[in-house]
């Protein structure tokens, strides 16, 4: 997979809108995450997911779900 990414001179981190990107396995991810010292960040549950919140280097918001069985 490739997420292409712009530049814009006015550049403002988004707070709430942000990409989800669904997994096969979560905890691999948060496990990755943390051993390079991204902070995980829970929020409140979707019904069917288990999911996680990181921010990329520029502040933006990074939804990483996975389904539940």
């Amino acid at each position: 997979m490739k997420i292409h990414l712009g530049v814009d001179k006015d550049f403002h981190p988004a707070r709430k809108a942000h990409p989800g990107l669904l997994v096969d396995d979560l905890a691999v991810v948060v496990a990755r995450c943390r051993e390079k010292g991204h902070e995980i960040v829970q929020d409140a549950a979707i019904e069917g997911y288990d999911r996680i919140f990181v921010s990329d280097p520029f502040g933006n918001r990074i939804e990483i779900l996975q389904r539940k069985p």
